[in-house]
């Protein structure tokens, strides 16, 4: 095993106790990222052939989980399919749900496919904050025909007609305008939300003195100064779609539109939510625009007035609103107070779906951020500049964090507004938006390890099969690792549970063949399941498949000769009854003179097999002498009769 490999998640981890249904590992909403340089024996490998799984140790069974690997270079990421080459480097990323872990498996649990033992495989340990542990295991498997779990999480839908383009995600769809803005957000009924847009715009409010053209003026920048330039690129892919906005900006200043292209923004997009980063400069030099100071900054979300039942909360304001403030164009007075090099939250939440806003805040340069809140029909409640709003020059609760004037330092420095924005079902409550805030705090811990294929006991031959009323198992080994043995494991037809018959001794290490048989004998008519429980000398296990055989009734009587014979003093006799013998079945012996000696068997015919033993005793207990007897098998319709020798 080679060393052990650690990364964190960002912004993934804890349980969440206060969202219903959220309780279970298997339903956290982290989407896991590792790097490709976790998985270096793959370094150079096409990407197709990478495959996850988890293992269900209850069934000891495989299962194939969704999962995706982004190509990235230096500026943007590719989707696989598109990628040149196509082949795993260090800064590809692996992704898959946390929800999808499974359990542990030893490693002489591997999946079956042919050509996965070619290459080692990786055990991914997911650990959250109070010690849970989930698995899932990376395989190369150089076979195009394994069959892959059809659960897409996310799609994109590019734009068609006059429908926007959109991100859909089985939570949430999203989608937006023209220029690449956010133009509407709605839950689907399946997941608590009604269907309905409940979105009006994200707000980017930049009170700065710029220079066009070599002239400084105080210009308000907006949302709306952000232009789309060129197309959209993206990666939809399963777990994760990526959307880079190419942006320039664009300033009027008399009769003239100046533009200036700058910095991509990357957007992604995971089951839940979306990952928002959105560096703002407080100095910008371009060819004709140029950013010498900012006065005020300020990112928030409106949202559409026609959504019902809508409530604000956030976390440094719920001792003084404990149950959220009224969105209803009534401003309230709320504190603006936000925690600095912490995680803060606020959230709006109403019928048709909740939107809530998790980020880490820390002053720029000085200035620390507050929390923008404005429910008004008319206007914002900036400082500074102008008061007029964007859109509809309305705020339906209005809400995020505002920077004051930012004086930059030599050479400037970027607001790097980094947010991670969540796309939820109705009225969620302020403890489901804490658990969500406080899971940023607690990542889950990832451990990659790196794990070669044990040499595997591997079973050749396996059967079962009916000799009378015993079973017969045989089985062989091709080569064998640490083999301590096999228990004999059975159980009837309607029985629940195994029962361990025997054991027999295994071979330890060794490469060449090995055959192995075990009888179980004198059963009862009915139907049998069989399974060996191969166990190595350090206690790992794997079973082999089930196996049936049936004991099955006799199709005629029979009677067999006694052994042994001749016999002193005891002797043993074997007969069948078949399933259409008459109804009263005799076994006796007699004497050379035809005179009864002893019955043995007196009863109601019941099909099967069946073994007596015959003491040389007559019926009142005494010993009988040395000669020749004789016993009969009788029905009523049929008599079998043999010979025995009886010598003392």
């Amino acid at each position: 095993m080679k060393a052990i490999q650690v990364c964190k998640i960002g912004l993934a981890a804890l349980l969440l106790y206060a969202v219903p249904g959220w309780g279970q590992f298997e339903g956290r909403l982290d989407a896991v990222i590792i790097k490709g340089d976790k998985l270096s024996a793959y370094g150079g490998q096409e990407l197709k052939f990478i495959k996850i799984f988890r293992y269900n140790a209850l069934q000891h069974a495989w299962r194939i989980i969704p999962s995706q690997i982004d190509d990235c270079d230096e500026r943007y990421y590719y989707p696989s399919h598109e990628a040149t080459p196509k082949n795993l480097s260090a800064r590809d990323e692996l992704l898959f749900m946390a929800r999808d872990a499974g359990d542990y498996a030893s490693v002489n649990e591997w999946i079956p496919y042919p050509g996965s033992r070619d290459m080692p495989r990786y055990q991914i340990e997911l650990t959250d904050s109070i010690g849970q542990r989930r698995y899932l295991y990376a395989y190369f498997v150089p076979d195009d025909g394994v069959e892959e779990d059809p659960t897409d999480y996310m799609r994109y839908r590019p734009v068609v007609g006059s429908a926007p383009d959109s991100v859909i995600s089985k939570y949430y769809i999203l989608s937006y305008n023209p220029e690449g803005l956010w133009y509407s957000i709605s839950i689907p009924v399946s997941e608590d939300g009604n269907d309905q847009n409940f979105f009006d715009r994200l707000k980017i409010r930049m009170q700065a003195d710029i220079s066009v053209l070599w002239s400084f003026n105080d210009i308000l920048i907006t949302e709306d100064n952000f232009k789309k330039n060129g197309e959209s690129r993206y990666i939809d892919g399963k777990i994760r779609l990526i959307k880079t906005w190419e942006m320039k900006m664009s300033v009027k200043l008399g009769g003239s539109t100046i533009t200036q292209p700058i910095s991509a923004l990357v957007l992604k997009y995971y089951p839940y939510y979306n990952e928002f980063s959105f560096p703002v400069p407080t100095s910008y030099s371009g060819d004709q625009i140029k950013v010498k100071r900012v006065d005020m900054l300020r990112l928030s979300t409106d949202l559409q007035p026609k959504t019902a039942v809508l409530r604000m909360y956030t976390n440094n304001d719920l001792w003084q609103h404990p149950d959220g403030v009224a969105v209803d164009r009534v401003n309230d007075a709320v504190s603006t107070n936000l925690n600095m090099a912490a995680w803060n939250w606020w959230l709006q939440a109403g019928n048709g779906g909740s939107l809530l806003s998790v980020g880490y805040l820390q002053p720029i340069l000085g200035v620390t951020p507050s929390l923008y809140y404005w429910d008004n029909p008319t206007g914002t409640n900036d400082t500074g500049g102008t008061k007029l709003d964007t859109g509809d020059m309305t705020s339906w609760g209005d809400t995020g964090i505002k920077y004051g004037a930012i004086v930059p330092q030599d050479g400037g420095e970027n607001i790097n507004m980094a947010f991670r924005f969540y796309f939820l079902g109705r009225n969620i409550t302020p403890d489901s938006a804490y658990a969500l805030k406080s899971q940023t705090a607690y990542p889950l811990n990832v451990v990659v390890r790196e794990q070669g294929a044990a040499v595997p006991v591997e079973l050749t031959a396996l059967s079962a099969t009916a000799k009378e009323n015993a079973i017969q198992l045989a089985w062989a080994t091709a080569s064998e690792t640490n083999n301590l043995g096999f228990e004999v494991q059975r159980k009837d037809a309607t029985a629940t549970t195994w029962q361990t018959i025997a054991f027999v001794k295994g071979h330890g290490t060794v490469v060449s063949r090995r055959d192995y048989f075990y009888e179980d004998p004198a059963l009862s008519l009915g139907c049998y399941h069989y399974r060996l429980k191969q166990i190595d000398t350090d206690g790992a296990f794997t079973y082999s498949t089930i196996l049936e055989a049936e004991v099955a009734a006799p199709k005629e009587m029979s009677l067999a000769q006694n052994y042994p014979n001749p016999f002193n003093p005891t002797t043993t006799i074997d007969y069948r009854i078949a399933q259409n013998s008459g109804e009263t079945i005799t076994l006796s012996i007699f004497d050379m003179l035809g005179r009864t000696v002893r019955t043995l068997v007196n009863e109601p015919a019941q099909p099967g097999y069946y073994r007596i033993l015959w003491d040389g005793r007559d019926d009142s207990g005494r010993m009988t002498g040395s000669g020749v007897y004789f016993y009969l098998l009788s029905d009523g319709r049929s008599r079998i009769l043999h010979k025995m020798i009886k010598v003392q």
